[in-house]
């Protein structure tokens, strides 16, 4: 009994706080969400770990309330893990949050693909290429980068489309590498 008083006030606490929230990119529906209960679906789970389903629920409720304090996801979004837990969901057969964030084909910088999460992708500079897309059925396009000298003269490499879009910009001609290139006598 007191194990279930523990574990309502958990949740009832997490909708309370949960409802005095605005929507922000941590909210339910939204991936940042999703990304957090499926960490903590990978780390906890009913295997022997936990003397009871109640601790089970404990660890949850104290990995949701710790990625809300850090700003990960709201109020809302730590509710809807906890419930599932709570009410003895396996973890494959869980509601999901917020949407699934699958890989996809990526082009990397060195013009080789890698299938990453978008968010993942773009951080790594690279291009996507779409959901549903993977490398073995995306042509892999080469793409060269050049030296680009900059208006402040210093040289970055990249893609010759993009350094001619920057203003004040010039490519050096193909198979440039900045390694080679002084941009203060380039031009």
């Amino acid at each position: 009994m007191r194990l279930f008083a523990v574990i309502t006030g958990v949740v009832l606490s997490l909708v309370i706080v949960s409802q005095s929230g605005a929507e922000n990119p941590g909210s339910i529906g939204t991936v940042e969400c999703r990304e957090e209960q499926l960490q903590i679906q990978a780390t906890r789970q009913m295997d022997g770990r936990y003397k009871n389903h109640g601790q089970l629920v404990k660890r949850v409720a104290y990995d949701a309330l710790t990625a809300k304090k850090a700003g990960l996801i709201d109020g809302k979004c730590a509710a809807c893990i906890l419930r599932e837990f709570a009410l003895g969901i396996p973890a494959e057969k869980q509601r999901a949050c917020g949407p699934d964030t699958k890989p996809e084909a990526c082009y990397l910088p060195d013009g080789s693909c890698k299938e990453l999460t978008e968010k993942d992708c773009r951080n790594t500079d690279g291009a996507p290429q779409g959901p549903g897309t993977d490398c073995d059925a995306v042509p892999i396009v080469s793409i060269e980068t050049v030296a680009c000298c900059l208006p402040d003269d210093s040289c970055a490499d990249m893609i010759a489309e993009e350094c001619a879009s920057i203003r004040g910009s010039t490519p050096m001609e193909f198979g440039s590498h900045c390694a080679t290139v002084s941009c203060s006598r380039a031009y």
